[in-house]
This record gives C-alpha cells, structure tokens and sequence, in this order.
C-alpha cells in the first residue's frame, strides 16, 4: 500500500479559519503560515492552512468546506503538496445540492478532484 506523505494547502484564509479547523484535526496534520503580515499588530493574518492528508483529515476539511461555504456548488482551488516538495493547484468543484449526505459528497469530491486513494491515507 502507497502511503505517501500528502498535504493540502488553503490560501488566503485567516487565524479563525485555522483555529476552527483545529477543533475537528489532530493539531499534529494542521499548520498555519501567515502569508500577509499583521497578525504581530492585532490584525488579522491572511496565510495558508496546511493539512497533512490523513483519513480523519479528510472528514475535518470536508466538515470545513461544508461550515465555510454556504453554497451548494462551489469551486475551490486547493495546492496537492507531495513529499518531495512538489506543488499543483487543483481546482475541485462541489456540488451538494442533490445529496442526502452532504458530507460524504464533499469527502468523494475533495478524493476525486484531488485524485486521492481515501483507502491508502494513513490512519492517525
């Protein structure tokens, strides 16, 4: 079974988007970098949120994605980050509006659109 290491990156989502995210995640598989400066100055701090792809990873961004945006469909474009440094921008477009279980079509969107293996994500 392949387990390589991947992350996914957010961009330009803030210290509130990081700290809810860290409610539902192991705070091992969550990073915050500030991209923007301010957060030293009281202000908030635009960055990128890194998750390190685990299997309960994926159901923490799907709960996310699910609070974050209100729309049924939406587009969003995530960076796949592979151990060995390289980055692609993936843009995954979800769409819950027909479903019963809106988490779980954003978990098999976010796999498809990321082309992931849910059933090779370690287990944390």
């Amino acid at each position: 079974m392949n387990e390589e290491k991947i992350q996914i990156g957010l961009r330009g989502v803030g210290l509130l988007d990081y700290r809810e995210m860290t409610k539902d995640l192991d705070p091992k598989l969550i990073a915050f970098k500030p991209i923007e400066p301010g957060a030293e100055h009281g202000e908030l701090a635009t960055g990128l949120i890194i998750v390190t792809l685990a299997s309960e990873a994926i159901l923490a961004l799907a709960l996310y994605l699910l609070r974050k945006h209100k729309k049924e469909v939406f587009d969003l474009t995530l960076e796949k980050i592979r151990a060995n440094g390289n980055t692609e921008k993936i843009t995954v477009h979800f769409n819950t509006s027909e479903s019963q279980s809106p988490e779980a079509e954003i978990v098999k969107q976010l796999t498809e659109g990321l082309r992931l293996d849910i059933n090779s994500l370690k287990q944390n």
